[in-house]
């Protein structure tokens, strides 16, 4: 049986197996701003990097250079990575009442890497995530360019997990609903 809630969720559910397949797609311009970005940001990063080779500088202006290209690299990674997860990315939860495993994770190129697992007595349930509206850290996550911004929270003994990315309210909604009703299915089996 298949179920889809909005375009980016999917539901799957076959013999005592559900999965759940969350995409976080950009809109065209959004793709093409933050590939523009990338190609902007890694131009820049390799003319400093000529540069730093050609010119004739003092330490002090190299030990400058290599501390703004530690800054330059951690941002063109965390934008290559948004851009590839956007793009070819997915988040899935597998509700497996076989294994009695609930397994939350993230695949990118068809890799998938687990983040969490929980058994039925670990697991409690999925509430929404309450961000502070005039936080900073909120308001930089909604940003589209952020691989994050989750509106939903897995609560579990002793961990949790943080899932939906970029989830409007009616779809967080309708997919809160739906992982309880499978939470409750999974604890009973």
């Amino acid at each position: 049986m298949s179920k889809r809630i909005g375009k980016s969720i999917s539901i799957e559910q076959e013999k005592g197996k559900t999965s759940i397949t969350v995409l976080d797609r950009l809109e065209g311009w959004m793709r093409m701003a933050l590939l523009g970005w990338i190609v902007v940001w890694t131009s820049l990063g390799l003319y400093v990097i000529s540069y730093l080779f050609r010119a004739d500088l003092p330490k002090e202006s190299i030990l400058f250079f290599i501390v703004y290209l530690v800054f330059w690299g951690w941002f063109a990674y965390k934008s290559i990575y948004a851009y590839l997860f956007k793009t070819y990315g997915f988040e899935w939860i597998v509700i497996d009442n076989d294994t009695k495993l609930l397994s939350y994770g993230r695949s990118l190129f068809g890799m998938a890497n687990t983040k969490s697992q929980f058994t039925p007595d670990q697991v409690q349930k999925v509430v929404r995530v309450e961000a502070g509206e005039r936080s900073f850290g909120s308001t930089y996550s909604k940003s589209f360019w952020i691989v994050g911004n989750e509106q939903l929270q897995l609560l579990g003994e002793g961990k949790t997990q943080l899932f939906g990315m970029h989830l409007s309210a009616k779809d967080a909604n309708a997919l809160l609903g739906e992982v309880n009703r499978k939470i409750k299915l999974f604890k009973q089996s």
